[in-house]
């Protein structure tokens, strides 16, 4: 099993020790993990900004010290939006050579993250999910770059009428979000840090996974969103057993 998705304290919204994340992996019985820290140019809320030198000096000593435990890869969780695409091209033109691992996604639209939970009360629900999921189609087509794209329907982790949600209601919207992520070659991300908000399946949910199947998707990482060791390879045995079942192929 790989987690594709982990936070250190190279991340502004993690504490946790790297090493500790590392042997969080080894005892889950992970053969790979990628720290995939989180870079939000101009985020409303918090300077999500890494350390470059210090982070991949870091990895490097860990990857060194744990071969033949795991295997230690370097990535990057870019949050992208409008108003920051610039930004983000310019930082994966100068780091594409040395971080392996690109996640593209999209916290912040119409001027904030939905992790703010008062999000939802500035806005109709069904408002909130028409700009998310147009914020997305933006981040594929602007940003063609990603190996994967993460927690797909991640707005509806901070909903709190999520049960309501419909995917078919906004079925146009994820196709052309699908579609594009198909012809670009891409892979989709299936993330499980939706079970520690409420969720009982992962980002995106299933319907969105078989809908992508049955328009010609294939590829699939997988990541826990964990920025805490306790948190690394969250449900994932079920998560696997899904994904074998449905034939996907996991990158």
């Amino acid at each position: 099993m790989k987690d594709f998705h982990m936070h250190s304290c190279f991340s502004a919204d993690s504490e946790a020790p790297m090493e500790d994340m590392i042997q969080a992996a080894i005892a889950a019985g992970l053969s790979e993990i990628c720290f995939t820290e989180h870079i939000d140019f101009h985020h409303p809320d918090m300077e999500f900004l890494v350390d470059m030198p210090a982070y991949r000096k870091a990895l490097e000593s860990y990857r060194s010290q744990y071969a033949g435990q795991i295997r230690i890869h370097a990535g990057i969780e870019l949050g992208i939006e409008p108003n920051n695409l610039e930004d983000s091209l310019a930082f994966y033109r100068q780091y594409r050579s040395v971080i392996s691992f690109w996640i593209g996604s999209c916290h912040v639209f119409d001027g904030g993250d939905p992790y703010d939970r008062d999000f939802f009360s500035h806005m109709p629900t069904d408002k909130v999910y028409r700009d998310y999921f147009e914020g997305v189609l933006s981040v594929v087509e602007k940003f063609p770059f990603a190996d994967t794209y993460g927690h797909l329907d991640y707005v509806m982790r901070f909903d709190p009428s999520f049960e309501k949600y419909d995917i078919q209601e906004y079925s146009s919207q994820i196709d052309a979000i699908l579609s594009a992520i198909i012809h670009q070659g891409r892979a989709l991300e299936l993330n499980t840090g939706s079970y520690r908000n409420g969720l009982n399946h992962p980002h995106p949910n299933w319907p969105i996974i078989h809908r992508y199947q049955a328009l010609g998707g294939r590829k699939i990482t997988t990541g826990s969103d964990a920025h805490a060791p306790k948190d690394v390879a969250s449900h994932f045995p079920e998560l696997y057993q899904s994904i074998h079942s449905l034939g996907l192929q996991i990158l």
